[in-house]
């Protein structure tokens, strides 16, 4: 198993809704589809804006992005099952 799909199993167990960007993952049908590029721009169009995304969202719910991996409970013991 990869480590995408490692942490795409990880979410899941914590309940987080999922969404694949790029290419497949596990069957995945991607929901967000990159277009191709020289693999030194592919961080600008993919991490940078689901970072963004990510953060917003947490903030939009009252939650620190900063400090999730250790508030609430839920968030410590879906760690366990996977190394970051």
């Amino acid at each position: 198993m990869s480590r995408n799909e490692d942490a795409l199993r990880l979410f899941r167990t914590l309940g987080a809704t999922t969404a694949v960007v790029g290419q497949s993952i596990a069957g995945e049908t991607p929901v967000f589809v990159v277009p191709v590029t020289v693999e030194a721009l592919s961080p600008i169009l993919t991490a940078v804006p689901m970072q963004l995304l990510a953060w917003r969202m947490a903030t939009n719910r009252g939650i620190d992005p900063d400090t999730f991996r250790i508030h609430p409970a839920r968030f410590k013991q879906g760690g366990s099952g996977i190394a970051l």
